[in-house]
């Protein structure tokens, strides 16, 4: 996934004239737009104007069938339309009719543009919802979101180190947020919150505040570019469906392990053959995709004919990186489990089940090649759960990607040896642990060919964990 360009950035001055900024959206990956804006320009402490408004985005959604998770619709040229699901209606209780009704997104940006001016935007965890406005001024006024903002979840972190959601931080404060997760009300609160934070800050610090601040900022901007955020850490070993392959492989596996799932085949097939499986596939209702997506779960193909640098490896390892779970299965193993699940004869009853964990060349070699490797790792894969555990890391192979800031590494590298841990220097598919240091040693982690063969690893089948430097020091602790 390409990165955004990003033009506005966190403020390092503490502004006396501000607009406090709060937004609601739609919140669906594939239909992200804004529902209602909230400002309050601010002036020495005061309030002296406000935009509060209901958008109505500029494209809507069809009604075709009945579903659950919508709970109004608009009739519109004869036919139902939405704009958000049930859950958002209720959280937000912004419903489809407000919205059909509400200021065009046009108006509204232009407003709210005007109304900004070049003043800095406060907001509370703000980055998301300034993404989103970013992408309402390009569609609208043909140029990108520019100005400073400051996020008032940082300041309360500089203050007290102590990351507060909007609701925590009123109550630190005894600010009543009269209508959570409204636009207009959340963004008074966040008002709020920042005049009080100020004046602590200023308290505090005194006439130091904005270069102290500007200090902690510049080292918690180096400090987050090389640790491996446990989001980030949790979202790449969700990728690890080792168990579900092994119950593939010693048919221990549910039927509805297929059910309801997206399928691409990136092979050609005999074409009876093809319609066999796909026949026993649409009785699970699986939807056989035309190309590979973000919707695909697994991708079928002849492991054997495949290299690391083909077109569909990488396009999984790229939707897998920006937070898509899609599985590699070898076409043999595939045919196996429709046999052994739905009796469908496929010619293949003799054939040795294939394993899907297969070996890979040489990192540093740029031929990448497949051959069958029948070693089945079957390690819990929950054992992230079980960290503090005596037996976490005994006889298992472990992998430091950047070396561990803390002072007691070679005391932590011992204890390992003690439990028999093999400490490797290059890594491949036979690591059990990736340790990511957060030294400045290397690359970012998620930006490294590690990562990606990591990924592939991960898409095929083995049982490969990463944890970072925090989460492993908590092992010792």
């Amino acid at each position: 996934m390409d990165k955004a360009i990003i033009n506005y950035e966190h403020s390092l001055e503490f502004p006396k004239e501000y607009v406090a900024l709060d937004i609601e959206a739609t919140s669906n990956a594939n239909y992200n737009f804004l529902i209602e804006i909230s400002a309050y320009k601010v002036k020495n402490g005061d309030i002296i104007d406000s935009l509060n408004t209901i958008v109505k985005p500029p494209i809507h959604r069809r009604l075709k069938y009945k579903r659950s998770k919508v709970s109004s619709h608009i009739l519109h040229n004869g036919e139902k339309i939405y704009y958000v699901d049930a859950f958002i209606e209720k959280l937000t209780g912004i419903d489809n009719n407000m919205i059909y009704n509400g200021l065009e997104e046009k108006k509204a940006i232009k407003k709210l543009e005007k109304f900004i001016g070049n003043l800095t935007i406060i907001g509370h965890g703000v980055n998301n919802d300034l993404a989103i406005l970013d992408q309402a001024y390009l569609r609208v006024l043909k140029y990108p979101l520019k100005n400073n903002f400051i996020d008032t979840f940082t300041l309360a972190l500089f203050l007290d180190n102590i990351e507060y959601s909007l609701s925590r931080l009123c109550d630190k404060y005894s600010i009543v947020n009269e209508n959570v997760h409204r636009a207009y009300s959340d963004s008074l609160c966040t008002y709020k919150c920042y005049e009080e934070l100020i004046k602590e800050i200023n308290y505090k610090f005194h006439n130091h505040k904005e270069s102290l601040f500007a200090e902690w900022m510049q080292d918690r901007k180096l400090k987050s570019i090389k640790i491996l955020k446990n989001k980030t850490m949790k979202n790449i070993n969700s990728k690890n469906w080792s168990n579900l392959l092994d119950s593939f492989l010693d048919k221990s596996f549910k039927e509805d392990n297929f059910l309801n799932k997206n399928i691409y085949f990136d092979i050609e097939l005999e074409q009876k053959k093809f319609k066999d499986i796909k026949n026993i596939l649409k009785k699970y209702n699986c939807t056989i995709n035309r190309k590979l997506n973000i919707s695909t779960n697994f991708l079928i193909c002849d492991l054997d004919s495949k290299s690391f640098l083909d077109d569909s490896i990488q396009q999984v390892i790229k939707m897998n990186k920006s937070g898509k779970n899609i599985k590699i299965l070898d076409i043999r193993l595939l045919k196996n489990i429709l046999f052994n699940i739905f009796n469908l004869d496929t010619d293949n009853s003799n054939e040795s089940i294939i394993n899907n964990k297969i070996q890979i060349s040489n990192l540093n070699n740029d031929n990448y090649t497949f051959t069958e490797d029948k070693t089945n790792n079957s390690a819990s894969n929950n054992q992230l759960d079980k960290f503090n555990q005596d037996d976490f890391f005994t006889k298992k192979r472990i992998y430091f990607y950047n070396k561990l800031q803390d002072v007691c590494t070679k005391e932590y590298i011992e204890k390992l040896k003690d439990l028999d841990a093999i400490i490797c220097n290059e890594f491949d598919r036979h690591i059990d642990y990736i340790i990511v240091g957060e030294s400045k040693e290397k690359n970012i982690f998620i930006e490294s060919e590690i990562c990606d063969h990591l990924i592939f690893y991960l898409s095929l089948g083995y049982n490969i964990k990463l944890i970072n430097e925090q989460n492993f020091l908590k092992h010792f602790i």
